[in-house]
């Protein structure tokens, strides 16, 4: 009977016992502090933009189904479960706004899986019947946003545990370039600002992806 508890047999009960209770610790701190949703601006890139001399009235048109556009630019977002799962439905209503003036306005086209949301012009409702963890599964769905102008996002959406918000990955990366800069000047003038954590980015990429256009 002695030779099951050893020194060693007893010290790695000791461990299996403590990193369950940590574990369960965790999980409980983690539900009660709730679960965000996050609607994730991931990237932003200009497919083009006509010169300004080509922007006259008589000068060469483009046009979006009929509509005339000046600039067509590509917005990649990404919905994230952060906490535990979501076994409830999951409703959450996007609106697009222009990044420089924060104005509703209509967008030209949505690229994303059809069967998780509702798309108009101004809006698009996601919904889904539950919502696994990011953190656990590596889920995340993918929306590609085309429009005329860079796009920002107002989300309202929540639930039992949980409640949407809007993160702008790409705002905080230029924020991380301008620290950086900043970190490299005062370097070279004495001086050290220690710049905040690099937020990695990553593009996500679905076959399952369908155009979803009313222009």
């Amino acid at each position: 009977m002695e030779q099951f508890f050893t020194p060693e047999s007893i010290i790695n009960i000791i461990l299996f016992l403590a990193g369950y209770i940590i574990s369960a610790i965790y999980s409980y701190w983690r539900n009660r502090k709730g679960r965000w949703v996050e609607i994730e601006k991931t990237s932003e890139s200009v497919i083009f933009s006509k010169p300004s001399e080509m922007k006259d009235q008589d000068s060469i048109e483009i046009l979006a189904g009929s509509k005339p556009i000046n600039a067509l630019v590509q917005t990649q977002f990404l919905i994230k479960n952060t906490g535990a799962d979501i076994t409830t439905p999951v409703n959450i209503t996007i609106t697009f706004k222009r990044k420089d003036t924060n104005e509703a306005f209509y967008v030209l086209g949505v690229k994303s899986q059809p069967e998780f949301f509702v798309f108009t012009l101004g809006e698009l409702e996601f919904r889904k019947s539950f919502l696994n963890s990011s953190n656990a599964y590596k889920d995340a769905i993918k929306i590609l946003v085309y429009s005329e102008h860079p796009l920002a996002l107002q989300v309202k959406g929540s639930g039992v545990g949980w409640k949407a918000k809007y993160v702008d990955k790409v705002q905080k990366k230029e924020t991380y370039k301008e620290h950086l800069f900043s970190f490299f000047a005062g370097m070279s003038m004495g001086l050290v600002n220690i710049p905040p954590k690099q937020l990695e980015q990553k593009d996500v990429t679905d076959e399952n992806d369908i155009w979803l256009s009313l222009v």
